[in-house]
């Protein structure tokens, strides 16, 4: 049985990514959209385009870190919210509903490796993501940003991020990759 913060996951997206701009030429203005679905709509994607960034980037010689990792490191309360004690289904659901998608796929990548009903759950929401947005990037580009100040994995010194755990560190990947190994199996058996 899928969780119920699982099941909500299909109709959220659905929502958001087929929601049709009604301002077509031709219609009456009772179709149109509000301005208040204007900037939902807006916000949305503004969101979305987070995913599409990663934690760090290369420029030539220099490593650049985006805005959420710079935050991660110089925040020590922020990073408190973002890696619980606990990762759970609840706050996952609760972090789509809000738009926070980048750190709810952190959540998805630390919820699946915690038994086979997670795997599955986990595997079901990233095909139900991965039909609107380019899963493989999404989550690749949120491994960058939340994995190197993972207090499982590092310790944060004067803006600093100090690896203490690379086993944990690499096992997180190896996951990640068998996650994101299940999602592109499941799409080709589909396409």
């Amino acid at each position: 049985m899928i969780h119920p913060a699982v099941s909500r996951v299909p109709i959220i997206l659905g929502l958001i990514f087929f929601y049709q701009p009604l301002t077509l030429v031709g219609q009456d203005s009772s179709s149109a959209m509000t301005d208040a679905q204007k900037q939902e709509v807006i916000s949305t994607l503004l969101a979305l385009g987070e995913l599409s960034k990663p934690g760090l980037i290369q420029q030539g010689d220099s490593i650049v870190e985006n805005e959420e990792f710079a935050r991660l490191l110089d925040d020590s309360l922020y990073r408190q919210q973002i890696y619980p004690h606990t990762y759970s289904w609840e706050e996952a659901g609760l972090l789509l509903e809000q738009k926070e998608f980048k750190k709810a796929l952190w959540y998805l990548i630390n919820l699946y490796p915690e038994s086979e009903e997670n795997k599955l759950k986990t595997i079901q929401v990233s095909l139900a993501l991965g039909s609107v947005i380019k899963i493989d990037e999404a989550f690749t580009n949120t491994f960058s940003t939340y994995c190197y100040t993972d207090p499982e994995v590092s310790t944060v010194v004067n803006g600093e991020a100090e690896i203490q755990r690379p086993d944990i560190l690499e096992s997180k990947m190896r996951d990640l990759k068998e996650l994101l190994a299940y999602v592109r199996a499941v799409q080709e058996r589909g396409s």
